[in-house]
């Protein structure tokens, strides 16, 4: 004599596994978008870190260094000279977040483009205009 269980009544095979089947759909579903998501909260903290050097430009004694490995000219004024490359971060940071928005779209979406061209676009307006308006302007002669 074989013993059944009530439950087996309740479910039929195939109700169960298109059920399970759903369910891995709209996992892998919620993963993708979960790494997207993810994806973005790392480029905005790197964003955001670009404006906290900003602000801490604000309120520093000494010449805030741009370039790395490389000493700060004397400058004139150095606290108009942080004020000036403090607001030059913080518009760079808001840039670097907003560009970043194209992320929550996918990672083969075309609109990866806009990223990744918009940030060598920025890093080389920042650099120019760093050398050509900031650095001219406050250096000691």
């Amino acid at each position: 004599m074989e013993m059944k269980w009530e439950s087996e009544n309740l479910f039929d095979n195939r109700s169960y596994n298109y059920s399970l089947h759903c369910g891995k759909f709209e996992f892998e579903k919620d993963i993708k978008m979960d790494e997207r998501i993810i994806g973005f909260i790392a480029w905005a903290i790197i964003g955001c870190f670009i404006i906290g050097l900003g602000i801490s430009a604000f309120f520093r004694k000494k010449a805030v260094d741009f370039w790395a490995n490389v000493k700060v000219e004397p400058m004139n004024d150095i606290r108009k000279y942080n004020y000036a490359l403090g607001k030059l971060l913080i518009v760079y940071g808001v840039i670097f977040n907003i560009l970043g928005i194209p992320l929550l779209s996918g990672q083969n979406s075309p609109l990866i483009l806009l990223s990744v061209l918009g940030i060598m676009i920025e890093t080389i307006v920042t650099m120019v205009f760093y050398t050509q308006m900031i650095a001219k302007k406050y250096r000691a002669n």
